[in-house]
């Protein structure tokens, strides 16, 4: 029965606010006041699960229609939850380097970029 509130409770959550209007700073806020096991932490992997999830099935059909994938993982490599938010935290840390206020930009964005650095393709490569 509490596994049915925890899926009750994550399916409002995250029908009640799309993916890409989490800020940076909503997700260090949610991290920080996540505990093992807790809502928010469930919430969390939730959330950046399915953030990769949209991006792998886009590359998926970019690729069966002919077209740059967005970002060029390599086929044997599967991302977990901790390869995820380092991408994102890492990305984060060099928007942040480089000057540039990070907690307004939306995780969503953040982790496309970081994905792109981390597994460029050719011709992302050759645009930089």
């Amino acid at each position: 029965m509490r596994s049915v509130k925890v899926i009750l409770v994550l399916a409002l959550l995250l029908a009640s606010v799309p993916a890409s209007a989490m800020t940076y700073e909503g997700y260090k806020r949610l991290k920080h006041s996540a505990n093992e096991g807790s809502i928010e932490a469930v919430t969390l992997t939730v959330y950046l699960a399915v953030l990769a999830n949209t991006y792998t099935d886009t590359n998926l059909t970019l690729r069966n229609k002919g077209k740059t994938p967005l970002y060029c993982q390599p086929e044997k490599l599967s991302l977990n939850n901790e390869a995820i938010i380092d991408i994102l935290e890492t990305m984060a840390e060099k928007t942040r380097q480089s000057g540039a206020e990070v907690d307004t930009d939306s995780v969503s964005t953040l982790l496309l970029e970081g994905l792109r650095e981390t597994f460029p393709c050719r011709i992302h490569s050759a645009r930089k």
